[in-house]
């Protein structure tokens, strides 16, 4: 006989937890993650997760809350009578256009997962309240394939960010903080991870509550920049989609590059860059790459962004995009993070204001705002942003410094 324990789980005899088998194996199949890569993240053996699929066996409650955690899965999923028919990963996810004809990493589709799971309740939350933002129906909206020009002077007067403040940010990290600012005051909540330097630059999941941004914290400032902007521009072309760099840069009409291009106009928008490159070419910055380096430079953008930029407006052979990638590989990924905001005595920085830079003031005011009035629990706002509790009240408090030192 199958009974429950006081959480409401299902428990076999021997004090186990009962989960569906096949929903186990689906679960694994759809993270990308090989058996002997979870049981290494969970504490068991291969052999011990081979079993939970095949039904031999079952999890007990300390590994089967592992278990969901590492697959981002709600706990619930697992009792299901059979595996979901269709897959969790939007299928301009998992194929790849965007991704070179690769497969997306188990790292990325964790990422994505957990970010569909916090955008369901972000949804339900802003649902609840009514809350309905102006600026985010004031969305441009356009077709892959229109005009990049008209569709990124639109969503530069939508974000309000004039070239003049653009140019007066003192460096590649302080013209991000602009932008992701620009962008979340909007109503896009914007998010940024670590995915590697092999994984995806970023992706979108488009939604019209609560559109979302995830960007790889392993880049640049710079190019997380570009990285916003080519998602930002997904956004407004409505699908969501999960983005690497393409190793060449040609004048195609496929979505990735129609984004890149629209990323770059705004960015660097074109009737401004015509003044600058003449300005640069009488100070003698005519080859290609010094001309790409002094306007990436001057608009504190990556060089990737940069070389498209001249590369559509012509003042740069189309080969340039290749020859800067093999002279500036590191650009976009450097080999150890640099700066902070905040450090602690003997150094590092402080957890609380890094994950508030992971996840976005927005989020986590929307989460506690509800979780304040009762509408989620505490337990939904812990499991959402993967803290603890008294990460959790660190988290808030980082919160209320920024804000007053804003104010």
């Amino acid at each position: 006989m199958v009974e429950k324990d006081q959480t409401g789980l299902r428990r076999a005899p021997s004090g186990t937890v009962e989960v569906t088998p096949e929903v186990v194996g689906w679960a694994l199949r759809e993270s990308g993650m090989r058996a002997s890569e979870l049981a290494g993240r969970i504490g068991v053996s291969e052999q011990e997760i081979r079993s939970w699929v095949a039904g031999d066996a079952s999890p007990s409650r300390g590994q089967f809350t592992k278990l969901a955690k590492e697959l981002a899965r709600p706990e619930a999923i697992f009792f299901l009578p059979s595996a979901p028919t269709e897959s969790s990963i939007p299928p301009q996810f998992r194929v790849s256009g965007t991704l070179g004809g690769r497969a997306l990493d188990p790292e990325a589709m964790l990422r994505i997962r957990r970010a569909q799971r916090l955008q369901d309740l972000l949804r339900w939350v802003l649902v609840d309240e009514g809350h309905r933002s102006e600026l985010l129906s004031a969305l441009p909206h356009a077709s892959a394939g229109e005009g990049e020009a008209e569709i990124a002077g639109a969503l530069r007067k939508w974000l309000d960010v004039s070239v003049e403040k653009q140019l007066a940010c003192r460096d590649g990290r302080t013209a991000f903080r602009l932008w992701r600012s620009a962008i979340e005051r909007n109503g896009v909540f914007v998010m940024q991870h670590h995915m590697g330097r092999d994984g995806v630059r970023g992706f979108s999941l488009a939604d019209e509550r609560a559109p979302l941004i995830v960007v790889n914290r392993s880049e640049t400032p710079q190019a997380r920049s570009f990285t916003l902007m080519h998602e930002l521009a997904h956004l407004a072309s409505k699908p969501g989609s999960a983005c690497v760099a393409p190793r060449d840069y040609r004048d195609g009409r496929d979505q990735e590059q129609w984004c890149d291009r629209v990323a770059s106009h705004v960015l660097i928008p074109r009737d401004a860059l015509e003044a600058d490159v003449r300005q640069r070419r009488t100070q003698g910055n005519s080859e290609p790459f010094s001309l790409v380096s002094a306007i990436a430079t001057w608009y504190k953008v990556s060089l990737r962004a940069a070389t498209v930029a001249l590369t559509q407006s012509g003042h740069v052979p189309r080969d340039t995009y290749a020859a800067v990638a093999r002279r500036a590989p590191a650009n976009d990924f450097p080999e150890a993070p640099s700066g902070s905001d905040r450090h602690v005595p003997g150094g590092g920085e402080r957890a609380a204001a890094k994950r508030l830079r992971e996840l976005g003031a927005p989020a986590i005011e929307v989460l506690n705002r509800a979780s304040q009035k009762d509408r989620i629990t505490l337990h939904d706002v812990l499991d959402h942003l993967d803290v603890n509790v008294d990460e959790y009240d660190e988290l808030l408090s980082e919160l209320k410094r920024t804000e007053q030192s804003l104010a």
